[in-house]
């Protein structure tokens, strides 16, 4: 298998050519990280997901949930602001995060943030150690 990887990653002449000749790229799927992921067996369900860095612009606790949580609404670049909700009142205040870049499953005109449900801290947002470009794919 770490052969099939280094010449996966070495191909730079071209990087959505899958080395396998059974593995078919679906129209969302490109690149040898897709290659990679189908090698260690990960499903292409997963792939069905749209997943995106985005980054929060406003912030403000919910009226709505019966839990404490927070409305929130993301820049996704291009494809636009979208609307979300999350419940990370324990470790996060409102403030804290707009400018936050985090990772969601986007649809629609909502998103789903991704957390960490730590029964013992609550739940932590995922988020990227680096400022990326709104609306930039999650693979």
């Amino acid at each position: 298998m770490i052969n099939r990887f280094s010449e996966i990653l070495s191909d730079e002449s071209d990087t959505t050519k899958a080395i396998d000749p059974q593995l078919t790229l679906g129209p969302k799927q490109t690149g040898p990280e897709i290659a990679i992921a189908m090698d260690m067996g990960i499903s292409d369900n997963f792939h069905k997901f749209d997943i995106r860095s985005g980054i929060i612009v406003d912030s403000r606790l919910s009226k709505k949930s019966t839990l404490p949580a927070y409305d929130v609404e993301i820049d996704f670049g291009s494809l636009g602001i979208k609307k979300s909700i999350t419940a990370v009142t324990k470790n996060y205040t409102a403030e804290e995060l707009i400018g936050l870049n985090i990772v969601a499953i986007v649809g629609g005109q909502e998103a789903l943030i991704l957390t960490a449900a730590c029964p013992d801290f609550g739940n932590i947002l995922v988020t990227t150690t680096k400022l990326t470009r709104p609306g930039s794919p999650v693979r």
